[in-house]
């Protein structure tokens, strides 16, 4: 089980491709890791960059307008897993 006393951030990312391929590797070699997401702005950001965007980008499609929100992706994994997990990431 990871807590939060005994967990270590692994890496800190914002493609999802590469989420996917980090889980993957992890789940195959059998070490345990959780997942926390957010988004690289915050909810009143998003706000103003829809405003800002609708009122310049009329004729775009409402998914064009808002490519810039990203979200970020914090894998973490338990303290003694770290090395093993740091260099299964890096092959």
């Amino acid at each position: 089980m990871i807590t939060v006393l005994n967990r270590k951030n692994l890496i800190a990312l914002s493609d999802s491709k590469e989420l996917a391929d980090i889980r993957l590797k992890l789940k195959n070699k059998n070490i345990p890791f959780e997942v926390k997401t957010t988004r690289s702005r915050s909810a009143f950001g998003i706000g103003i960059d829809v405003k800002t965007y609708s009122a310049t980008h009329i004729n775009q499609p409402y998914s064009e307008k808002n490519q810039h929100i990203s979200f970020i992706y914090y894998i973490y994994v338990r303290k003694k897993d770290y090395l093993i997990a740091f260099t299964t990431i890096k092959e």
